[in-house]
């Protein structure tokens, strides 16, 4: 399956996908991701992010992997989890 073809399978989802922490308000949310040029190469996708004092969004830009490579959003998140450091004290 190429990039543009599961850009396209995300896109049918028509509802965002919310993961909370239980039992605090923290919560992230992924919308489904658009191909707003319908080139298939970049997709954008609304994430954001939830806590008590805390409300953060951005728009990411997803784009297509390198020749012969798949696209493994499971795996990029996990990635991206194992690899998150935080930060000491408070931030603003």
């Amino acid at each position: 399956m190429t990039f543009g073809n599961q850009v396209k399978r995300m896109e049918m989802a028509r509802e965002p996908l919310i993961i909370q922490a239980e039992p605090g308000p923290c919560c992230w949310v992924l919308h489904p991701p658009t191909d707003p040029w319908g080139d298939g190469y970049v997709a954008v996708m609304r994430v954001e992010l939830h806590d008590e004092g805390l409300d953060a969004a951005a728009d990411v830009k997803l784009s297509t992997p390198p020749a012969g490579r798949e696209v493994d959003l499971v795996e990029y998140f996990r990635r991206l989890c194992d690899d998150w450091r935080g930060w000491q004290g408070e931030q603003s």
